[in-house]
């Protein structure tokens, strides 16, 4: 997979840094954790009050409700964690976050939507003959199962993913709208897609169509979600729905965090 990229906000806001600040001492593999939080999870919110404006003045719909959400990126790239040790902690930070009181639900991604990047890869749908030369390129992102719950996009067929799924390496997938009109108009649930690298995996779900990069893309590019145990990767998105103000959120995942 590679990771297309466009410059905007959230990519500045994601490479800003700051001091843990209060708390208990902190070991050297959650300093850089604590220190991206810290730094940026005001902005980001703010990011996501901008983001409804855009969305109410120009009066287009993005796919998912972002009322209330907040998102923060986990990096352990410089914590000298395992896979099993950094899947562990995002695991259970996760679910640290879920039992907070004015937590709704979280979730967690490789990727979030309209970051102004995609991750992509090649891949080739059941009942396609591709020539020697050809590529079918989609968008892809790793997801926990209650993704689309937490984002609230629409399942338009079928289901997401289910945890016991997701523990057992399952072969699943889901996809967008637009990618299972365009190569199974009758019907996507149960055929197999083939990701690039890997065994095909099964349709399980469609999805309503989002925007993935930006607000302005048009129409709606191919796009598909497997479980994000599919593959570790040390930098994760952690993405939070509060039962009120999202603001609430900001002390609650500091504090999370530092005692991670």
């Amino acid at each position: 997979a590679l990771r297309a990229s466009n410059p905007d906000l959230s990519s500045a806001l994601k490479g800003e840094q700051a001091g843990s600040g209060p708390g208990r001492a902190l070991s050297f593999r959650n300093f850089l954790v604590v220190g991206q939080v810290a730094a940026s999870l005001a902005l980001l919110v703010s990011a996501g009050v901008l983001l409804r404006s855009l969305q109410v003045a120009q009066g287009i719909d993005p796919g998912f409700d972002p009322e209330g959400i907040v998102t923060v990126e986990l990096d352990l790239t410089q914590g000298a964690y395992s896979a099993i040790e950094g899947r562990q902690f995002f695991d259970q930070l996760a679910a640290r976050v879920a039992e907070a009181p004015d937590v709704e639900s979280v979730a967690l991604a490789i990727d979030l939507p309209l970051d102004g990047s995609r991750w992509l890869n090649t891949i080739v749908p059941e009942g396609f003959e591709l020539e020697a030369d050809e590529q079918i390129i989609a968008g892809e992102n790793r997801v926990s199962a209650n993704y689309f719950e937490v984002l609230r996009t629409p399942m338009v067929q079928g289901r997401t993913f289910t945890d016991a799924e997701i523990a057992a390496g399952a072969l699943v997938v889901v996809v967008n709208e637009a990618l299972a009109d365009r190569f199974w108009p009758d019907g996507a649930l149960g055929r197999r897609l083939r990701i690039e690298g890997g065994e095909a995996a099964q349709i399980i779900g469609v999805v309503h169509n989002a925007k993935y990069s930006n607000l302005g893309e048009s129409p709606a590019p191919i796009h598909f979600w497997r479980p994000y145990e599919s593959g570790y990767t040390s930098v994760i998105q952690l993405v939070a729905r509060a039962r009120t103000d999202s603001r609430a959120l900001i002390p609650t995942i500091r504090r999370l965090v530092r005692e991670a």
